[in-house]
């Protein structure tokens, strides 16, 4: 399974991606939102900061949103009642994200449900390998504990969320940030610094208290492990 390329080095133009979905499988899943900012990782070799332009795709999901799932990032069916259905923005989003490289903090997880959404739309899915900022920081650390996003930012020296629950573009600009930094490291630019905790809870995006109920639906629990880390 390809959970991302372990590398920053050599990016270029890329597309780093955050989606908030109903669920955690793609298959009965949908996203509601998603936040893209495309940027180009040779600005970092200039000593410029790494900034780009970004797209937030808001959507009904079609399908009554869980509470598990609002209980991440707010959502709730009345809010999301005036969103237009995924399809409509289909290719706007498609067109944004381009050939680009993928870049995300478990993008894997975004990938999935963009490409289930995208095929379900009738548009071009998304084919290009894809760098996470999860998965490096486990290479990195040798640890799956405390690889959440919030996590990860604060063990670099960076702010993390500002609020309770999950904000796509935010999460997209916190994961930008950590991207930079292992851009930086892997390039050989600068030596690579991380603060962690002695022993982190293990990262979910699911509060504690729905976790048992999310593990105990229909699609395959060892792959729900898998995501969590676990």
């Amino acid at each position: 399974m390809d959970e991302g390329m372990s590398s920053f080095a050599g990016i270029g133009e890329a597309a780093i991606i955050d989606c908030e979905t109903t669920g955690l499988d793609p298959a009965t899943g949908r996203v509601i939102i998603v936040a893209v900012i495309r940027a180009d990782f040779s600005q970092l070799d200039r000593g410029t900061s790494l900034t780009g332009d970004s797209l937030v795709v808001e959507v009904n999901p079609g399908i009554p949103i869980p509470q598990a799932a609002t209980a991440v990032h707010g959502l709730r069916d009345a809010d999301v009642a005036g969103w237009p259905p995924f399809a409509d923005e289909a290719q706007e989003l498609r067109d944004f994200i381009g050939d680009r490289v993928l870049v995300g903090h478990n993008v894997q997880f975004d990938k999935r449900f963009l490409n289930a959404e995208l095929e379900r739309a009738g548009v071009k899915t998304l084919r290009r390998k894809a760098h996470c900022t999860m998965w490096r920081f486990r290479e990195e650390t040798g640890q799956a504990k405390g690889s959440r996003l919030d996590d990860v930012a604060r063990a670099m020296g960076l702010d993390g969320r500002s609020g309770g629950t999950h904000d796509a573009l935010e999460d997209v600009r916190i994961a930008m940030q950590i991207a930079g930094r292992f851009y930086r490291a892997d390039s050989g630019r600068e030596r690579l610094a991380m603060a962690l905790p002695p022993s982190a809870p293990y990262w979910s995006r699911w509060p504690p208290e729905e976790e048992a109920a999310v593990m105990d639906k229909a699609y395959d629990s060892n792959a729900i492990r898998h995501f969590l880390g676990v």
